[in-house]
């Protein structure tokens, strides 16, 4: 899953804070975001106002949720400004991302799935879908629309710059419902483990919706196998409960890696 590298998001973050902030004047930065805006795909523009506006999800600092559906569950706080991470458990391990590296602790082993890295902020991907392909570094193309099971849609296709993230040859197509210009799901391939994924899809469909602060953002999701164009198998659902927004940003301690936490190497 394509994680969009620090800087640049850093970057972008602070010409959004900027534009939102109707007391200062217009500036390089004001106009570098309605510059922007205006170069995205008009469906993109369509589904970004019909989750709370890009202007609204640029207000917020810190964003804090629980992912329920965990056997264990998980509490993720994000510092929006830097994309610094820390996710919780009440026993098992802590995962952080610092700003440079990707820890756990007590140690590796802790965390029970492949790769820390690869894992530290792919929920927050999913769930901050569609305001983060907005990000810098990121390719946008609008498709045909397309009607699928009696459901218009538009969709967008999403490539990424040779120099961002982990994995920039991840792909994905987000699909707007027509009706009420909502993502309503995405394609996306993962090229972390195997670059040759680059164009192998799987599937994901929102399936519930939350309002909060006034961005509209997602409680459930599922995912799919993608083949021959249609959904397969279901591979499982995520909860999203608990979600907060914050305007200031998170104490920059809560991130650091504790002396007796591990990093990860990145190794695949």
């Amino acid at each position: 899953m394509n994680k969009t590298t620090t800087q640049a998001l850093v970057i972008w973050a602070s010409l959004l804070v900027v534009s939102c902030d109707s007391k200062k004047s217009p500036s390089s930065g004001e106009q570098s975001f309605t510059t922007r805006i205006q170069q995205i795909p008009s469906a993109l523009q369509e589904g970004l106002k019909a989750h709370g506006g890009l202007e609204k999800w640029a207000k917020y600092g810190t964003l804090s949720y629980t992912v329920a559906s965990k056997s264990i569950p998980e509490k993720h706080l994000i510092d929006l400004n830097s994309r610094k991470v820390l996710i919780t458990t009440d026993s098992t391990f802590t995962m952080g991302f610092d700003g440079k590296d990707v820890w756990v602790s007590p140690n590796l082993a802790a965390y029970p799935g492949s790769s820390a890295t690869f894992y530290h902020n792919l929920v927050f991907y999913f769930f901050s879908l569609p305001f983060v392909v907005a990000d810098p570094g990121v390719n946008h193309n609008a498709l045909p629309d397309i009607t699928f099971d009696g459901v218009a849609y538009s969709r967008i296709s999403i490539t990424f710059g040779s120099d961002v993230g982990e994995s920039p040859d991840d792909q994905y197509i987000l699909w707007f419902r027509k009706s009420d210009k909502l993502l309503s799901m995405i394609n996306y391939s993962v090229t972390y483990f195997d670059p040759a994924n680059a164009s192998k899809f799987n599937a994901m469909v929102y399936e519930e919706w939350q309002t909060v602060n006034g961005l509209k953002v997602p409680s459930k999701w599922t995912s799919y196998k993608w083949e021959n164009d249609s959904l397969g198998d279901k591979r499982g659902a995520t909860l999203i409960t608990d979600v907060s927004f914050q305007e200031g940003t998170p104490d920059a301690t809560l991130f650091q890696k504790p002396e007796t936490a591990e990093i990860d190497n990145k190794g695949n």
